[in-house]
């Protein structure tokens, strides 16, 4: 019993550490899919995107590398083809991340949580100007939010905005976190913007500021 005793203590230790998210901890069905082809999705050809420091990408090995080094072009058209590359910064979160622990209790309504909780501060959008001492979607006048279970949708006349939470995750400094695709488009015009965005949630009440 004493020689199989370390053994069992090993493996018990093993049982405890999650491993990489799976199909409970992603949410969104063209990522789960993206995920398990993950070499091919990596590899695949995509719309040219340009980046500040004049350097072009055209797929996720590309777009990684060149992120590191410049932020992406702010010319309106080359913005819009960001969309495509969303999935490439989903794919390098979840390759540091684990998978929830099994009694880890996800959210009734993710699009209803963002609604009432996400700092709307905390990073660069077109909503900023509409803000002033209000600070989330709830708050916000003008337009009735459409929300789902995993995400959430406000049309105002001219603007049309979704937030999306795509995964629950442990990131990797051992946080709980949410993979989050916000867009940002103008209904006239061809103001395009698209964030992966990365929501700690420490509690399951106050705020949801999201990181750089």
């Amino acid at each position: 019993m004493k020689r199989l005793l370390p053994l069992l203590l090993f493996v018990a230790a093993c049982a405890a550490v999650p491993g990489k998210p799976a199909e409970r901890d992603i949410f969104n069905a063209g990522l789960r899919q993206a995920w398990a082809n993950e070499a091919q999705t990596m590899a695949a050809v995509r719309p040219p995107l340009r980046f500040a420091n004049g350097h072009t990408v055209r797929d996720c090995h590309g777009y990684l590398t060149e992120q590191a080094r410049a932020a992406v072009d702010e010319a309106v058209n080359n913005r819009g083809l960001a969309q495509a590359y969303l999935v490439c910064d989903a794919l390098a979160l979840l390759d540091q991340a684990k998978a929830l622990p099994p009694a880890a209790t996800q959210a009734s309504s993710y699009g209803h949580e963002l609604l009432q909780r996400l700092d709307l501060r905390s990073f660069p959008s077109s909503l900023r100007p509409r803000l002033g001492e209000t600070f989330t979607l709830a708050a916000i006048g003008g337009a009735v939010p459409q929300v789902e279970t995993h995400a959430v949708t406000l049309e105002t006349e001219d603007w049309r905005y979704r937030f999306e939470v795509i995964a629950d995750i442990v990131a990797a400094d051992g946080g709980r976190e949410w993979l989050v695709w916000f867009s940002d488009e103008a209904k006239a015009g061809n103001y395009r913007g698209y964030a992966t965005l990365r929501l700690p949630v420490a509690a399951a009440h106050g705020p949801l500021v999201a990181r750089p």
